[in-house]
């Protein structure tokens, strides 16, 4: 089964997006993925569809991919921005357009191994830990730093 991905990227206030998430879309099937591209989805929705609507099929969307495909400008974006945020909150992969990892996961991760070096020294501990209790990455992040303390 191919890898699905969510492309995102600023499309409120911006004229081409319908070029740029078409030829996002065209590049990511070409590496393999399965591609959901919300431009598509954007322009066959009423005309009445408020912007809290776009966002909940947004996160629903989100949430049949393994991976957020963040175009550049991402960071202008209000809705990408929000999009980011739940994929972080739910563990997906994150890409960036202009091949740069992804600033909060690098943190997290070093936080992680940071963690599992102070209190346990066993690689993977904390990912268990994650399983067992039913975290978020945002809960753990909160729960590594109250437990730093």
């Amino acid at each position: 089964m191919k890898e699905r991905i969510y492309i995102s990227g600023a499309i409120t206030g911006t004229d081409d997006y319908m070029e740029r998430f078409g030829k996002a879309q065209k590049e990511l099937e070409s590496q393999g993925y399965s591609v959901i591209n919300p431009a598509l989805v954007n322009s066959n929705m009423p005309e009445d569809t408020t912007y809290a609507e776009y966002m909940k099929m947004a996160f629903t969307m989100l949430d049949m991919c393994q991976t957020i495909y963040l175009l550049n400008g991402w960071e202008k974006s209000i809705g990408a921005n929000m999009e980011r945020g739940y994929a972080i909150n739910k563990g997906k992969n994150i890409i960036h357009q202009d091949g740069t990892e992804d600033e909060f996961i690098l943190n997290l991760n070093q936080k992680i191994k940071d963690i599992e070096e102070q209190y346990n020294g066993e690689p993977g501990y904390i990912k268990e830990l994650m399983i067992q209790e039913n975290l978020s990455f945002v809960e753990l992040h909160y729960y590594c730093a109250m437990g730093a303390r």
